[in-house]
């Protein structure tokens, strides 16, 4: 029986997360409706075949980048397209789609030489392939990505005029023309992500339409936020927090740990409603796009008026500014939330310590970390109990019990209080004369 693919492209910010974690959580669902989302190599998102066909240089100039776990880019990308085709080979015959779903294919795959490897590739797995990808208004992709720009390190102000070349290739007609000279027009599938009068547009149901799965037979789970934007103070507090950054290193690159853990507290601590474009600014920047826009209109949606909605009242009249106090602010609970993590981390640690200091028999040694855990946070409740039941487990009643109150003052009523309540009830039974 003949076996499509579904190669889902992005593009960015348009809701492929979501996508690829429906896709993710539900693969015995899909099989059963004859569909693969393959596993190899592992996670949601299928990057590391993203990476294999491109000839973006920076892709494989870092000999750090997670994706080649530490082995040459070639060496990484040769395992993994043989996992895959093996994964595929294993599949039954009722299985008669696979989708693959990355947005870095748009990014990554930029010319049609990258896109002829990745078609040449996907042909090995089915018989027929079709492309889908969302395109969203280039203004508003652009200021929904300004945020996840600073998290990753690029601290310039928003600049309509200047775009990076992580930026999603904003002339829509010579993008879809790339990927139809490939796999041909009629295999090539765009979807509109806009959201309507309601502000919103469901992603999941307009892809399982397209794909051909039913989405009443998937589960959901809530999903961590992710990349989502932050206030205007909050971008404003980190931008100014990376130039500090740059100007005590010597090559003017962030540093790596410190920038990820600043730019994930002030995520973390000031989510909202960020850097807007002006009116005039955002039809001006869609002003040179409009030719490239209605080429895609009318080779692919030939009976709507324009491919995007026009209206720019969504937008300020004029450039927002940031108080000073409101950057304070945002400055004030993302260090809180920073101190807050790092105590956590160590907590953490020395619970792992204590864990291994009992597989290891060194009673001593269990006990300090366990007390340390508590010192460090005198309000968690698990260290409390496991302190407890350690300080009994060593003859120390009197003071486990203090432990335990102090836990049942916490989590009044707590199942997990209980529990060790009734342990040390029979440690005491036991050691009794």
């Amino acid at each position: 029986m003949p076996r499509d693919l579904i190669l889902h492209i992005g593009t960015s910010k348009t809701g492929s997360t979501s996508i690829q974690n429906l896709l993710d959580i539900n693969r015995p669902a899909l099989l059963a409706q004859g569909i693969c989302y393959p596993a190899t190599p592992g996670g949601n998102t299928h990057l590391l075949l993203a990476s294999a066909f491109t000839s973006f240089p920076t892709m494989y100039n870092d000999p750090d980048n997670p994706l080649w776990q530490g082995r040459k880019p070639e060496a990484a990308i040769a395992d993994h397209l043989a996992q895959l085709r093996a994964e595929v080979a294993g599949l039954s015959g009722d299985t008669t789609r696979i989708i693959l779903s990355c947005e870095q294919f748009s990014m990554y795959e930029r010319t049609e030489a990258d896109i002829v490897r990745l078609r040449d590739f996907a042909l090995t797995l089915a018989d027929r392939c079709t492309v889908v990808v969302y395109l969203r208004r280039q203004d508003e992709h652009f200021a929904s990505l300004y945020s996840q720009f600073l998290r990753l390190g690029n601290i310039d102000e928003p600049n309509m005029g200047k775009l990076h070349p992580f930026h999603q290739d904003y002339d829509y007609s010579d993008f879809m023309a790339r990927w139809a000279n490939v796999f041909g027009k009629e295999n090539v599938v765009p979807r509109i992500f806009e959201r309507g009068t309601d502000k919103r547009f469901d992603v999941l149901a307009d892809f399982a339409g397209v794909s051909g799965f039913d989405l009443t037979l998937m589960r959901f789970q809530k999903e961590a936020v992710r990349n989502q934007s932050m206030t205007l103070a909050g971008q404003e507090m980190l931008r100014r927090f990376g130039r500090r950054l740059q100007a005590d290193s010597p090559d003017r690159n962030l540093p790596g740990q410190i920038w990820q853990r600043a730019a994930k507290a002030v995520s973390d601590t000031s989510p909202g409603k960020g850097w807007l474009p002006t009116q005039a600014e955002a039809r001006a920047f869609m002003e040179g796009y409009a030719a490239s826009n209605d080429i895609v209109r009318s080779a692919y949606f030939p009976d709507k008026a324009s491919l995007f909605q026009t209206s720019f009242d969504a937008l300020p009249m004029q450039a927002e500014t940031v108080p000073l106090e409101a950057v304070v602010a945002a400055t004030v609970e993302a260090l809180l939330a920073s101190l807050k993590d790092g105590v956590a981390r160590e907590v953490r640690f020395q619970l792992e310590k204590a864990k291994l200091a009992q597989a290891f028999g060194d009673a001593t040694l269990r006990r300090n970390a366990l007390s340390q855990a508590v010192r460090l946070d005198s309000s968690n409740v698990n260290s409390r109990l496991r302190l407890a039941e350690c300080l009994a487990e060593q003859g120390d009643m009197s003071a486990a019990q203090q432990q335990l109150a102090v836990a049942a003052k916490l989590a009044p009523g707590g199942h997990n209080v209980a529990v060790v309540r009734r342990k040390l009830m029979a440690i005491g039974k036991a050691s009794a004369p």
